[in-house]
């Protein structure tokens, strides 16, 4: 897997950084694929592989303080050293949230990922699709059936809002179908919470362009 390198969009993006040479698990967050990969070394307390030249024109890999390897080309001994670093991959932003509240680290449970597309450019947070879809339309039919407040939501408060909507009309009645399902699914509940936001922030984007 090659490091998925940040461009001038002005849109925010979402990396996630992985061990270069075993890919189990996610140790890094960031809006670069840079800023990742360094908050994966923060998280270790790691520091990257550097490749020194040498007198005789040999290149040694020196990683935690010993030399690792050494050769007489210098890509070679780039490669070696980028081993025992990190690698980043851009992701989708429910993934990137699901991490940052459940932990950067190969143990942390509730969560799994998947490549978006057959490009394997972008990884998503793995969820049940179905009930995702079922548990979306349950809270938006009841929210915009039942809420008043719409004219008073502002774009700073969605994530918080949804959450309190997803509590309400989902996690509310422990005797539903629903109740279980949320609950007992974190990767779920966090693809819920952010769909709910995002359609809070369509609802009050069709209201200001009114």
């Amino acid at each position: 897997m090659t490091s998925k390198i940040d461009t001038t969009s002005t849109a925010v993006r979402y990396f996630v950084a992985e061990p270069a040479n075993s890919g189990t698990g996610i140790f890094g967050l960031g809006h670069t694929a840079e800023q990742a990969i360094a908050d994966a070394h923060a998280q270790g307390q790691t520091r990257p592989a550097t490749v020194t030249p040498m007198d005789d024109g040999m290149f040694v890999v020196n990683y935690d303080g010993e030399a690792v390897g050494t050769y007489d080309d210098e890509d070679r001994a780039h490669a070696h050293a980028h081993r025992y670093g990190f690698e980043a991959t851009e992701c989708t932003e429910r993934l990137y949230r699901h991490v940052e509240s459940h932990g950067c680290d190969a143990s942390s449970p509730g969560y799994s990922w998947v490549w978006t597309d057959a490009q394997k450019s972008t990884y998503d947070l793995q969820v049940d699709e179905e009930a995702f879809a079922s548990a979306l339309e349950e809270v938006l039919t009841a929210l915009h059936e039942n809420d008043n407040d719409r004219d008073a939501w502002k774009a700073e408060d969605a994530l918080a809002d949804a959450r309190e909507y997803v509590d309400a009309y989902v996690a509310g009645d422990d005797s539903s179908e629903w109740y279980l399902a949320v609950n007992e699914d974190a990767a779920l509940r966090t693809a819920l919470d952010l769909a709910v936001r995002d359609n809070i922030l369509e609802t009050i984007a069709e209201r200001e362009a009114a």
